[in-house]
């Protein structure tokens, strides 16, 4: 929910208390205590009591009254994502006004942009083809796995404090990161938006040729058997793209524009790389 000056948070696998995950996960503190001080600093930081904050499980292994003291201390309208380390939240002593609600899975509608809340990464959510983000938690990774997701254009997203310099990260944020790295900034001469792609067959195997504002050809894309390819600068050129992809067709018009969307990308890249001589 988004009113006024209110901010829209994710976290997970704070794990408060659990002084295993400071070795599991080389975290950087000494002791659990300095954990707990640092991740109820970091959040009140960001946080304000008028802010929605959503935790996507794994808030702590302990019981009601360690949860209940903390909940006490962080800011913000709390809202609990079940993970498999949440089993205060259904102990009579567990203060229930704590959260707003407690689920299992979520569908956030912010500023018309959806995210598939989950404890767990989903290999496949709702809206996934329609620009829906999964936000997750549960795997513990670090800062380059959602580095990685944006490279391949994958809107699935770690909100662990692991992955998110020990705080909890906003949905502005999370946009801001996502575009930072295909705005027109980051590329060259050709820019993703610049190419036009012009299909040469439109049944088995479906294939284009990729022009650059000038006309010139820059790209060749090809839905083979099982496979789609895009090569630079043409049928000859060299392999920047591949993804499995079945049938020698594209199966609907939604699939069509992610994957051609990506060699757009691809291409933009590689023309990029090589203006700057990392490609002979």
């Amino acid at each position: 929910m988004e009113e006024g000056n209110v901010i829209t948070y994710f976290t997970a696998d704070t794990h408060f208390y659990h002084s295993n995950v400071l070795q599991y996960e080389r975290r950087p503190f000494q002791t659990v205590e300095e954990m707990n001080e640092a991740l109820i600093r970091n959040w009140n930081a960001k946080v304000s009591p008028e802010d929605d904050i959503y935790i996507l499980g794994d808030f702590t292994l302990k019981g009601p009254s360690p949860a209940n003291a903390l909940l006490e201390q962080l800011q913000g309208r709390k809202y609990l994502i079940r993970g498999n380390h949440d089993g205060f939240a259904d102990q009579k002593s567990f203060r229930q006004d704590a959260f707003v609600w407690v689920k299992d899975y979520f569908e956030l509608c912010w500023q018309n942009q959806y995210f598939i809340l989950c404890h767990y990464p989903l290999l496949s959510w709702n809206g996934m083809r329609q620009g829906a983000f999964h936000l997750h938690g549960h795997q513990h990774n670090k800062p380059h796995y959602n580095e990685g997701n944006r490279h391949d254009n994958l809107r699935r997203l770690d909100v662990g404090v692991d992955a998110n310099g020990m705080a909890p990260v906003s949905a502005e944020e999370i946009i801001a990161f996502w575009d930072e790295e295909y705005s027109d900034a980051s590329y060259g001469r050709i820019k993703p938006g610049d190419i036009r792609l012009e299909m040469t067959c439109p049944s088995f195997p479906e294939t284009y040729d990729a022009f650059d504002k000038e006309g010139r050809q820059i790209g060749y894309l090809r839905v083979d058997t099982w496979e789609f390819t895009v090569t630079c600068p043409d049928v000859e050129g060299a392999l920047v793209y591949s993804a499995g992809c079945g049938g020698g067709m594209f199966y609907s018009d939604i699939e069509r524009e992610s994957y051609l969307s990506k060699a757009k990308r691809a291409i933009a890249g590689y023309y990029r790389d090589k203006e700057a001589g990392q490609l002979n």
